[in-house]
């Protein structure tokens, strides 16, 4: 594999520019030091009386749990057992991490062998059979697990729903030692409604030890479907450590759904 560009400078060298496509490059892994990173997400039942909401299957606004912890793992589904689990997020120090996990039915299951996590942004079936049910993974605040489903609710870190097999999570927290740049971003409502409806999304980012604050807000109107796309034509800067979530303000009507999607770059500090 070649190398074009080591990084840490601001000049990219002549080989790369004019040559190749700098984008296709970085996707390749031949751009030390970058690597693209694309978060998706969806959550497909919004109401006037919930919002704010942010983007994740699970729904509801996520909560984030400053300490790291033990992960557990369990599906609705008691058949769902032996299935593999890629789990992806932040260790303690808030490096990348991902650890495979078998699941066991409706049990609670733990990640790992002691590994913590101050952060699950991603994860995916790994092995060659899909399981069944609705997993759900969540920190050591929980209290329960009845059938599967954990106690309380603000415990879940991630959900994976069965017709996906992968979390839908617009939700990311960007590793030490990593600098993010915001590329661009697209959302749409993805729930149909018989009358006109609006949706305001906001893109909020909190730098670490700060509090989030919106960067910007996007207005979705439609009687049916609409999608909005933004590219940055001088991407944002997003230091190390720092939390982005992609949530929903305010809705108009009852049932809405809302999906996400944003790219970022990821440039070694």
């Amino acid at each position: 594999m070649t190398n074009f560009y080591t990084g840490g400078g601001a000049v990219i060298s002549s080989q790369l520019v004019g040559t190749t496509n700098f984008f296709l490059e970085v996707a390749k892994g031949t751009v030390l030091g970058h690597k693209s990173v694309q978060k998706f997400g969806r959550n497909e039942e919004i109401d006037t009386g919930t919002d704010p909401e942010d983007i994740w299957t699970y729904g509801g606004l996520y909560t984030y749990n400053d300490t790291p912890s033990i992960q557990y793992i369990s599906s609705s589904n008691a058949l769902d057992i032996g299935m593999e689990i890629t789990v992806q997020g932040l260790d303690e120090n808030y490096n990348e991490q991902s650890v495979i996990v078998l699941l066991n039915g409706q049990a609670q299951t733990q990640i790992g062998t002691g590994e913590l996590f101050v952060r699950v942004f991603r994860a995916f079936t790994s092995g060659p059979i899909a399981f069944a049910g609705n997993v759900l993974i969540y920190d050591d605040t929980v209290a329960s697990v009845t059938l599967g489903v954990p106690s309380p609710s603000t415990s879940v870190k991630a959900e994976i729903r069965a017709a996906d097999q992968q979390t839908y999570m617009a939700l990311y927290t960007v590793p030490a030692g990593k600098t993010a740049y915001f590329m661009q971003h697209s959302s749409d409502i993805i729930k149909a409604n018989s009358s006109a409806q609006n949706s305001l999304l906001d893109i909020r980012i909190r730098e670490f030890g700060s509090v989030f604050r919106s960067r910007q807000l996007d207005g979705l109107t439609t009687n049916g479907s609409s999608a909005f796309d933004f590219v940055f034509t001088l991407p944002e800067r997003i230091p190390e450590k720092s939390d982005i979530r992609m949530q929903v303000r305010t809705v108009t009507t009852n049932d809405m759904g809302v999906s996400s999607t944003f790219v970022l770059m990821l440039i070694d500090n």
